[in-house]
């Protein structure tokens, strides 16, 4: 009980610390981490192809487990578990990387469905570039940008924190200010620490608009979905 109840007024402070630097940062960092928000909660869902082929392989998981971690990275920031929202961030790239290989059928429609059902081991991150690699569209993004190259080197950072690599991606490391309290930890808000995590997070997001647009070109094309289509809009694959 002692323990709930420290962390209950220490988490209090720190979300309301975590929210008010968020909130109040003017630069372009700030700008950029409330685009990247905007983009995951209003266009994520907008994204994934709706054509049957692609429904039949991944129906709505990769959406929704997207949507269903971005919830968490955001709950994490705020508490200050910085170290914690880099296993999110990872997973957004891991799930959408997996996902995208599936609907560009560069991998067996049936295997598609068992990776959704969880029938069958999700291929590692160096498996899914290595296909990614196969779409001409992917060779043309390396050639100009070293997309695939980029991504892996930013899923390895993210990776450093969810191992046990050292003290400088330990847990002690990225708190706040700490505080110990009869063997409770208390911890306060680290604003460096909370820019370097909103800098990854924009990086990730930058990442993952990559990968939708590639399995759904069409994403290029502004398109007035009221005027064409009017109530009887389709249900995703156009912004």
């Amino acid at each position: 009980h002692l323990r709930a109840f420290l962390l209950s007024q220490e988490m209090t402070d720190v979300m309301m610390r975590s929210a008010d630097f968020i909130q109040e940062l003017g630069d372009d960092l700030g700008a950029r981490f409330r685009l990247a928000c905007e983009f995951m909660a209003y266009d994520l869902e907008d994204a994934f192809s709706a054509s049957t082929d692609a429904l039949s392989r991944c129906g709505f998981f990769p959406y929704a487990e997207l949507a269903y971690e971005f919830d968490a990275f955001q709950t994490l920031l705020l508490q200050g578990s910085f170290k914690s929202t880099r296993d999110s961030m990872r997973r957004m790239l891991d799930v959408c990387l997996t996902s995208v290989v599936y609907l560009l059928d560069l991998k067996d429609e049936d295997e598609a469905r068992k990776w959704v059902a969880s029938e069958v081991k999700t291929t590692m991150v160096t498996g899914n570039i290595r296909y990614l690699k196969k779409h001409p569209d992917v060779a043309a993004l390396d050639e100009r940008f070293k997309f695939t190259e980029n991504l892996h080197t930013l899923y390895g950072s993210l990776s450093n924190y969810c191992h046990s690599r050292g003290v400088e991606f330990s847990t002690g490391i990225r708190k706040g200010s700490q505080m110990d309290f009869n063997g409770i930890i208390m911890r306060g808000f680290n604003a460096n620490e909370c820019r370097k995590v909103m800098e990854e997070f924009v990086a990730v997001v930058g990442q993952l608009a990559i990968l939708l647009v590639i399995q759904n070109i069409g994403l290029l094309a502004p398109v007035d979905k009221d005027a064409k289509w009017g109530l009887s809009g389709p249900i995703s694959g156009f912004f």
